[in-house]
């Protein structure tokens, strides 16, 4: 199925899609400035939604550009990608699991 596909398909395949995403993101997590293959796999995601992406703004950011080319109104969605650093026993980790963190 083509990801342009995705708004008109039914339910199950958008939560599918999304849920596949989350995992993906999440078990490849990438520290600030670094977010290398984090930035690769959006900007692909968006292309393949039809997106004109730019790419290594401010560094490591994506922006996903749609255009109707018909006046009216703009909208903008801006996101963090990067994982944040935590430290444990003395060291800095990133952590995988949302929400948790070993102790």
């Amino acid at each position: 199925m083509e990801n342009q596909d995705l708004f008109t398909t039914n339910e199950s395949k958008q939560k599918e899609f999304i849920e596949k995403t989350f995992n993906y993101l999440h078990a490849h997590p990438e520290p600030g400035f670094k977010e290398f293959e984090t930035a690769k796999y959006l900007a692909e995601q968006l292309q393949s939604f039809g997106y004109k992406v730019l790419e290594k703004v401010g560094m490591t950011g994506v922006v996903g550009i749609m255009d109707s080319y018909k006046d009216g109104p703009i909208m903008a969605v801006r996101s963090d990608m990067d994982a944040l650093k935590f430290l444990v026993n003395g060291e800095e980790n990133i952590i995988m699991d949302v929400g948790m963190m070993p102790i």
